[in-house]
């Protein structure tokens, strides 16, 4: 387990208990990714394929029931989301910027590889002007980007702990001091206890980038154990606090991207884009 301080309320407990459980997603593979282009902020549709990956991971999903779901808002990860999310009718998706992938400025748009001051001297010529006169959209550093992550999961976190909270407040089969009153109260409890936690499942349909950066530097997983995910891979990740009551988190990876829904038989014709699936994630 590794253990990570965020800025949520307190929990007074004297054992972990499980917060949350998120379901991180990649989206589905788009025209930039099948055509080896720097996307960024930049918007790309999915391709075919990407819509066949979106639909396999909803299927695999389907049997879930989510607390929370949450996108980036730039259209591949939302539009992934909204696939996913056609087998849980009633869903609230949340697009937020804060799940968007690192801004890459000038090698937004230009063929993966090109580095950054080629980048520069490529869209100053396009724009007639010289390279330090060429005014770059937005580019962010990894800092930028973990800063942004670390806000969307401290929030999520945060609003976990309130709702674990609520829960536990006079569970099923016990009394006000927190005693089973007989055994069928205390299976009760438990059933009740395990209700309580699964209602906490968040789906989060994101990039990337921002996904490597969320998993390495703000949950703080081993690098070894986090290779950057493929195209709708899906992470699953239990949150638990640490007993002790000071705001700190534990991050307990049970699958890290994972694909074998791939291979469903109800889409014998998903494939995935690339051999090791890092191609498409170009960082800062």
């Amino acid at each position: 387990m590794v253990s990570t301080s965020h800025n949520i309320p307190p929990v007074v407990t004297t054992m972990p208990r499980l917060l949350c459980t998120i379901h991180f997603v990649r989206h589905g593979e788009t025209t930039a990714n099948r055509e080896g282009i720097i996307q960024g902020h930049q918007d790309y549709d999915l391709t075919p394929i990407g819509i066949n990956q979106a639909v396999a991971t909803a299927i695999r999903l389907r049997g879930n029931t989510y607390w929370r779901t949450y996108s980036s808002d730039l259209t591949r990860a939302s539009h992934t989301a909204e696939i996913i999310l056609e087998e849980h009718p009633g869903a609230n998706l949340r697009k937020t910027p804060l799940l968007r992938e690192f801004a890459l400025g000038a090698q937004e748009g230009l063929p993966r590889g090109t580095t950054w001051p080629r980048a520069r001297r490529m869209k100053a010529e396009a724009a007639g002007v010289s390279p330090v006169a060429y005014k770059e959209s937005l580019r962010e550093s990894p800092a930028d980007v973990h800063k942004r992550a670390q806000q969307f999961l401290t929030s999520l976190v945060s609003d976990a702990v309130r709702a674990a909270d609520d829960g536990t407040v006079n569970r099923v089969g016990e009394g006000q001091n927190g005693r089973h009153d007989s055994a069928a109260e205390a299976a009760a409890a438990a059933e009740a206890r395990h209700r309580d936690e699964n209602a906490r499942l968040a789906l989060v349909v994101s990039h990337g980038g921002i996904l490597n950066v969320m998993m390495l530097t703000v949950m703080g997983l081993e690098e070894r154990a986090c290779p950057l995910m493929r195209n709708c891979a899906v992470a699953v990740v239990d949150v638990f606090d640490d007993g002790r009551g000071k705001g700190r988190v534990r991050y307990v990876p049970r699958t890290l991207n994972d694909v074998s829904h791939f291979q469903v038989s109800e889409l014998p014709a998903v494939c995935h884009s690339g051999e090791n699936g890092r191609q498409n994630v170009v960082k800062s």
